[in-house]
């Protein structure tokens, strides 16, 4: 027997999430500092997690259409393909990004304090190798 949707959920809440996004976005645009890429790179771990990240997630909301939309749909459409395959490739996203989860990981790490400054000598004078005269 079908369950019933979660009630509640409006196309106000859908936009806000979209909202939500943008700042994302606009946030990870901003980052200036290293500690502000550090917690940009956080902020990204979270729409990429495999298990519970935001791509993940939609990946599920348009699996989800595409199943109601291939039910439902009068008269049948290739709509619910489209959304399968838009599924899919979020999927195949995610895992490619799954890759990256090393290097995010240590982008993510909090900077450390910048070593002091010491002095570089100066470069050599001669463009000759060492051991041989001009």
């Amino acid at each position: 027997m079908p369950t019933s949707p979660p009630a509640g959920i409006t196309p106000a809440d859908v936009r806000a999430i979209g909202t939500t996004l943008l700042q994302l976005a606009k946030q990870l645009d901003a980052a200036a500092s290293p500690q502000d890429a550090a917690d940009a790179a956080r902020l990204l771990e979270a729409v990429t997690a495999p298990d519970d990240g935001v791509l993940n997630r939609l990946a599920d909301v348009f699996a989800a259409a595409a199943r109601t939309t291939q039910r439902h749909a009068k008269p049948r459409t290739e709509l619910w393909r489209n959304l399968g395959m838009a599924a899919r490739d979020l999927r195949e996203w995610g895992e490619l990004l799954e890759d990256m989860d090393e290097d995010l990981a240590q982008f993510s790490a909090r900077p450390a304090s910048p070593a002091p400054a010491t002095a570089v000598p100066p470069p050599p004078t001669s463009v000759a190798p060492p051991g041989r005269g001009r």
